[in-house]
């Protein structure tokens, strides 16, 4: 759907070219240096912002960024209709028309704000994208620890470590996984341990069992205090 939506806009952009060519030609006469870098600015501002239109859809489309989306669309469009009106301003207004160093400093101008105000909406969209990455494979993971407890928890051989794990799961269940920790590999290191300890016939094992469990509610509340902490300084 967006490889056809940019061809639309390519193809569109692409006859609003021409037919400003064309027009241009078909309307002036005696051309001077000012029409020429008037038409120059004129095909840039369209150029730019169908190529902008698609490069913006492009890069939202990676990132899955609506703002980028919308705020590239208002950029673009605002820098299009600003640089024509002033091109055909300089070129109609004969006491402008002189005036071709302002002129060319002006649009020199509005490309520069334009495209600062562009790669920042890149660079904001990028730094989302990637924070919701890592939020979702955050939660990802702690789905994963979730499901291993609870298998271990459903299973018959383990009812004597029934409340143990219900604690676990009760803990992991509620606990805020919107971002990983370092402690979180130590977690499913534990995790495994127990899996193992569990599925085998190890002597004292009921007591090693025991010890585990208590290491991962130890670890699971320090993951809570590393995480208010953690929030405390984003805010």
């Amino acid at each position: 759907m967006s490889i056809r939506r940019n061809k639309i806009t390519a193809v569109i952009g692409a006859i609003i070219v021409s037919v400003t060519l064309v027009v241009f030609f078909m309307i002036t006469e005696n051309r001077e240096k000012i029409d020429w870098t008037g038409l120059i600015f004129i095909l840039a501002a369209e150029i730019g912002l169908f190529g902008g239109l698609i490069g913006a859809d492009i890069e939202a489309g990676r990132s899955s960024s609506l703002m980028l989306r919308s705020g590239a669309y208002s950029v673009l469009g605002i820098y299009a209709v600003t640089a024509t009106s002033l091109s055909i301003l300089f070129m109609s207004v004969s006491s402008l028309r002189e005036h071709i160093k302002l002129f060319v400093a002006a649009q020199i101008i509005l490309i520069a704000v334009a495209a600062a105000i562009l790669l920042l909406l890149i660079a904001s969209s990028r730094s989302v994208s990637e924070k919701h990455s890592a939020a979702e494979q955050s939660v990802s993971k702690m789905q994963a620890f979730i499901g291993r407890v609870l298998a271990m928890k459903e299973d018959p051989k383990n009812s004597a470590y029934a409340a143990s794990l219900s604690e676990i799961y009760e803990t992991m269940k509620y606990s805020d996984a919107s971002a990983s920790l370092t402690g979180d590999d130590m977690i499913s290191q534990k995790i495994a341990e127990l899996e193992t300890l569990l599925s085998s016939e190890a002597d004292g094992k009921g007591e090693k069992a025991s010890s585990i469990m208590d290491d991962i509610l130890s670890l699971l509340k320090q993951r809570s205090a590393e995480m208010k902490i953690s929030k405390h300084g984003r805010l």
